[in-house]
C-alpha cells in the first residue's frame, strides 16, 4: 500500500456534468501517446511526472484515471469508472495558445479527454471523510519559490518526494493522492513554495505495513510545519458513462 501510494502525484477544479465534448477552452496543440517502458520512473530518482506551466501541461506515465483526476481536481474515490482506467497509461504534452491559469488548463484537459477518448460522465455527490491541511504551531517550514517556474512533483527515491513551485492547494492535492482521501487546503498560504518529504526514517524496520496517515501527519508537522485534521463533508463524484481505451490520432 505504502509503495503504491508513493507513485501517485496528483492533483486539480470540479465542474458541471459532461455528456459530450464540453464547450469552453481547448488546447492549441496536444500529443497523446501510450506510455512505454516505465523503467525511467523506477530508476531515475529525480524524474518529474507532472509539469504545469503558464500555458502547458506535461503528464508523464499517467494512468487514464490520474489524467481524469487532474482534469477534475478530485481524489480517486471521487471517480467511478472501469477498473482498466488504472492500467492504461499515457504521456501527454498539451499546449495552450496563450498564458493560462491552472483552472483554465484543467478545463482544457477535460475538453481533451472528452474529444480524444470520447469520455462522457455525469456528476453526483457523496459524503467523505476529508482531511484539512493547516499551518502547524510554529509556522510553515516550506520555502517560497524563487522567480517564475513550472510546478512539478517528482520522486527523490522510495519514500521521498520533492515539490517545486507549487501552491498550497497543489500540495494538498498531492497529499490527497498519497493518503488516498480528499485533502482540503486551509493554510491561507499565498504564492508558490518548494518543499520535500522524506518518509524513509519513519517507516518501521520490521517490514510491517505502516500507518500511512499517521506517518504523513508526523512528516508534515516535523518537516513542513503543517497540520492535518479530519472532518466529514459532501464532495462531487464523477460517474463515467463511456470512455475509449485508446485516444483518436494526434
Amino acid at each position: 500500500m505504502f509503495r503504491g501510494t508513493m507513485l501517485v502525484f496528483v492533483l486539480l477544479v470540479g465542474c458541471a456534468a459532461q455528456g459530450q465534448t464540453p464547450e469552453g477552452p481547448a488546447f492549441d496543440a496536444a500529443s497523446i501517446k501510450p506510455a512505454g517502458d516505465p523503467g525511467g520512473i523506477g530508476r531515475a530518482p529525480s524524474v518529474v511526472r507532472l509539469r504545469v506551466g503558464p500555458g502547458s501541461v506535461t503528464l508523464q506515465y499517467f494512468s487514464l484515471m490520474e489524467c481524469i483526476r487532474w482534469a477534475y481536481n478530485v481524489n480517486a474515490q471521487q471517480i467511478s469508472g472501469p477498473a482498466w482506467l488504472n492500467s492504461q497509461r499515457f504521456d501527454i504534452i498539451a499546449k495552450a495558445a496563450s498564458r493560462s491559469t491552472e483552472a483554465q488548463l484543467r478545463a482544457m484537459m477535460q475538453h481533451l479527454l472528452a474529444e480524444r477518448f470520447k469520455m462522457k460522465l455525469h456528476r453526483d455527490s457523496k459524503e467523505f471523510n476529508v482531511l484539512t491541511l493547516t499551518i502547524a504551531k510554529g509556522g510553515t517550514k516550506c520555502k517560497p519559490s524563487e522567480g517564475d517556474g513550472e510546478m512539478g512533483f517528482g520522486s527523490k527515491g522510495q519514500g521521498a518526494i520533492a515539490v517545486s513551485h507549487a501552491t498550497s492547494a497543489q500540495l494538498a492535492a498531492a497529499l490527497a493522492d498519497i493518503l488516498g482521501q480528499p485533502v482540503v487546503d486551509k493554510t491561507g498560504l499565498q504564492g508558490h513554495y518548494d518543499c520535500s518529504m522524506d518518509m524513509r526514517s519513519y517507516v518501521p524496520e520490521s517490514g510491517t505495513e505502516p500507518d500511512v496517515i499517521g506517518l504523513i501527519t508526523a512528516v508534515l508537522r516535523e518537516q513542513m510545519g503543517l497540520g492535518v485534521s479530519s472532518r466529514k463533508t459532501p464532495l462531487p463524484v464523477y460517474v463515467i458513462e463511456h470512455i475509449e481505451k485508446m485516444p483518436t490520432a494526434n
